[in-house]
């Protein structure tokens, strides 16, 4: 083929000699990211058609883009990829932060959301262990895993009422923490190298660097003028922290989080800072989940062996019953909402986001973790989780929020 050919097909094989080497030009990237917009934003439209969160329509266009579909968009093929994903990853993470709002149950909320947590977390590790027949430490590790909660997934397919934003919050806090405790117990026995504490601290350091960031701007009173000069900042705040992060290769997420929640603590400047974010609220959800889909290569799930789809059958089964199937048959976590309270687990099932930016990170993210014997095994486990929290869980949903409603507008009146 021609010399342009040649080039772009050592861009898309990720192999070229010396200088031949095809690096995307900004223009490229902005011509993709353009693209991927424009084909999440017909995801979103197709995928509302069909009464389907948007969430769906996003990551199907990105896995239509991206090395699992066209390859017409290659997230790794320049740095500013990296920046854009972890601009949208510190907006999303902030407004997630600042719209969660406080819980008057005390420390009754979290010692409910530690038991489900740790109930998830031993019905995975005893089905990784018996049914896919995992050693132990490896069993562990997929059971932190799986039962991670993630309130940037729920506030993106939000629905009815906050409850589940509250609820998805405070677990995934406790699920960090139980993360962080296997983390340590498997390093500190070996079973990990010292990556695992490379990992924590890309986990915890942007999320102590989150909350000093918050707290500094309003002490300083960014947020006591609203305007012009206070969109500046927010904004060049966020894209500086993309940038540090980017270079730190700490997750983006956790630093918005964090950011958002100590703001959240001055009550009195979250409307105002709400309202002024408001107008850009859809875009940061789109191009942080057409990202990942446009990151993701399904090629190893379709090589997948009977073992690790029956570890990935059952950790979704384990998380199925405690989170899912639990609350419709006692749930005292209903926060005043008792009219959907049946329904509230499956919008708390949802845990891509989180995953994803865990096993993507390529510095410190957990494939780093896992031996060359298991990474396989470990790669389409976490991918098959990474499908199934972000395309079956919300449309399930969707589906358990309108069944019920279906059922009783069709049930004829007595008499």
């Amino acid at each position: 083929g021609t010399h342009a050919d040649l080039m772009r097909s050592a861009y898309f094989s990720g192999n070229a000699l010396g200088p031949q080497h095809y690096v995307e030009s900004p223009f490229q990237v902005i011509w993709s990211l353009g693209l991927l917009l424009l084909m999440a934003f017909i995801g979103q439209q197709a995928a509302r058609s069909a009464r389907l969160p948007g969430i769906v329509g996003w990551l199907v266009a990105g896995l239509i883009l991206g090395p699992s579909g066209l390859q017409l968009v290659d997230t790794a093929s320049s740095p500013a990829w990296k920046l854009l994903y972890n601009l949208a990853a510190v907006w999303v993470g902030f407004q997630v932060g600042l719209t969660t709002p406080s819980s008057r149950q005390g420390g009754r909320l979290p010692l409910l959301l530690g038991f489900s947590t740790l109930a998830t977390f031993v019905l995975a590790v005893a089905g990784a262990a018996l049914v896919g027949g995992l050693s132990v430490w490896l069993a562990l590790l997929f059971g932190a895993l799986t039962c991670l909660w993630d309130p940037f997934t729920v506030w993106a397919n939000p629905r009815g009422s906050k409850t589940p934003l509250v609820l998805s919050s405070v677990g995934c806090g406790l699920s960090l923490v139980l993360l962080s405790a296997v983390l340590t117990l498997l390093w500190s026995q070996d079973h990990l190298p010292v990556e695992a504490i490379y990992l924590l601290g890309s986990i915890w350091l942007p999320l102590l660097g989150g909350a000093l960031s918050a707290e500094l701007l309003w002490r300083i009173k960014v947020f006591h003028t609203f305007g012009d000069t206070f969109l500046a900042v927010i904004w060049g705040t966020f894209f500086l922290a993309g940038l540090v992060l980017a270079h730190l290769h700490w997750l983006a997420l956790p630093f918005g989080w964090s950011a958002g929640l100590v703001l959240a603590l001055h009550k009195d400047q979250v409307r105002p800072v709400q309202q002024a974010l408001q107008p850009t609220r859809p875009i940061a959800p789109m191009v942080l989940f057409a990202f990942l889909g446009a990151t993701i290569d399904i090629g190893p799930l379709l090589s997948a062996t009977a073992v690790s789809g029956q570890i990935l059958l059952a950790t979704t089964v384990a998380l199925a019953l405690v989170r899912g199937l639990g609350p419709a048959i006692w749930y005292p976590l209903t926060l005043g909402d008792r009219s959907w309270h049946r329904r509230l687990g499956w919008l708390l099932m949802p845990g891509g986001a989180l995953f994803f930016e865990l096993l993507f990170e390529p510095v410190r993210g957990l494939s780093n973790l896992i031996g060359p014997q298991q990474l396989d095994l470990f790669r389409q486990v976490v991918l098959g989780q990474i499908l199934v929290h972000g395309l079956f869980f919300p449309a399930l949903a969707v589906f358990m929020w309108t069944f019920p409603v279906a059922i009783l507008r069709r049930t004829p009146p007595e008499g």
